[in-house]
């Protein structure tokens, strides 16, 4: 029997949220059916102080993770989350969490505006090592990471990438917001080089 290659870093598709995944939201251009009825589970993942489930440490979000299911991620991992623009159909790369665990059964919390008021959770994360960008990632750039149908997402929801993928896209994030000059982003710069040198060490470029 084979050994079980464990992998540290995924890139999950979420549904298209214009409120930034901090409220509920259906997409009437959804792909997904269930989507253009009802709010998507992943539409509070950048909501980081939802009642009943999110404390000061640990925030919570939602992915369909089938297809298969990833048994290989390693705990404490680093989440990248990409997703299709139903408006502009750009295709961007918008936020991580990072040591970020599956679990092993969904949660569930109460939200009036879902589906039985009731809303699932599948990820957890340190809310410190997790954030929504400020500035999207079109995913032209990373060309090269592509499989041969033009995507980042080797599979319909979710596929491990590897450190150089991981590192170019937290570098590209932080000269973005370098170059907005903007000291309201200091928060974020210093979050996204605390997350980098967590995963990858230090970095002249930071």
């Amino acid at each position: 029997m084979k050994d079980i290659i464990m992998e540290n870093i995924m890139l999950v598709n979420i549904a298209w949220n214009p409120h930034k995944w901090r409220e509920p939201y259906s997409d009437p251009k959804s792909g997904h059916s269930y989507v253009r009825e009802h709010s998507s589970h992943e539409s509070l993942n950048f909501k980081f102080n939802k009642s009943g489930i999110d404390d000061k440490k640990y925030i919570h979000g939602f992915a369909k993770l089938w297809s298969p299911a990833p048994k290989r991620f390693n705990e404490n991992g680093l989440i990248i989350f990409w997703t299709k623009n139903t408006e502009t159909k750009e295709r961007l790369i918008v936020g991580m969490y990072g040591k970020a665990n599956l679990l092993e059964v969904n949660k569930e919390y109460y939200y009036k505006d879902f589906e039985n008021g009731r809303c699932s959770a599948n990820i957890q994360a340190e809310k410190d090592f997790s954030m929504l960008f400020p500035v999207y990632l079109n995913d032209k750039k990373y060309e090269k990471y592509k499989n041969k149908k033009n995507s980042l997402m080797c599979q319909t929801c979710f596929t491990y990438k590897d450190d150089v993928f991981a590192k170019e896209i937290i570098l590209d994030e932080i000269n973005k917001l370098k170059k907005m000059k903007d000291k309201d982003k200091e928060e974020e710069l210093i979050k996204l080089k605390t997350i980098y040198k967590y995963y990858f060490g230090n970095n002249d470029q930071l």
